[in-house]
């Protein structure tokens, strides 16, 4: 392992993938890199929640109703991402809490894609319609970031800017989209939380055509990234 400096003199030679990972782990300054994103330790020794940090659960407890949950991926400190059908429209943010590792959050708000429509195209004999299936939830406080709470990469970000080493202000929606989504089948993953099992990892293949264009969006009303 070695760097590109110009006239560097030290390399070293570990002996497993493991080893980089863990020397990798111990070099991050846990107080500067908190909030980047897409951060997660790979070593033999990280927990679930260090090799998964962004993920989490919601629960909707509708009186009378009952209590559903749907998985999240935290975005940033104030908003997590998920699935728009995991709402009704009569849904209060009072009726929503989010948990994610040890720390659990009230909603403050819902942000429902607003072309997300179940029903739709049932005049074109399509009984149920997923696209624009996503939704933001506001939270009231803010997540306490650290090596078992980080945000995931969202494109148009400035964090994402960082992550894929180009200029913050200058980098375009477009430059993101042609990093991320190449004209290939992208090795992906996503994850699940299995109960007793814990945070289980699937792997999947993202084809090209199954994106839509990126947007810009702002995450953090407080302290935007």
């Amino acid at each position: 392992m070695a760097s590109h400096k110009d006239g560097e003199k030290h390399v070293w030679i570990l002996k497993e993938l493991d080893d980089l990972h863990s020397a990798f782990h111990a070099m991050i300054d846990e107080g500067a890199a908190a909030g980047l994103c897409g951060i997660a330790h790979e070593g033999k020794s990280a927990t679930q929640r260090q090799r998964n940090p962004w993920g989490g659960s919601v629960s909707v407890t509708r009186p009378e109703l009952g209590r559903e949950h749907c998985a999240v991926s935290v975005v940033s400190r104030y908003f997590v991402l998920t699935a728009a059908h995991c709402f009704r429209g009569e849904d209060r943010p009072e009726w929503v809490t989010v948990s994610v590792g040890s720390q659990e959050r009230r909603a403050a708000e819902l942000h429902i894609h607003p072309q997300y429509d179940l029903g739709g195209r049932k005049d074109r004999g399509v009984p149920e319609f997923y696209d624009y299936d996503v939704a933001l939830v506001q939270l009231q406080e803010p997540l306490q970031l650290s090596d078992t709470i980080r945000p995931l990469c969202l494109p148009c970000t400035e964090v994402a800017s960082r992550a894929l080493r180009l200029p913050p202000n200058l980098s375009t929606c477009s430059e993101h989209r042609r990093l991320l989504l190449p004209r290939s089948n992208i090795p992906s993953f996503f994850v699940s939380d299995r109960g007793h099992e814990g945070l289980q990892r699937y792997n999947i293949l993202l084809r090209h055509g199954d994106m839509v264009t990126f947007h810009p969006v702002t995450l953090d009303p407080v302290t935007p990234y």
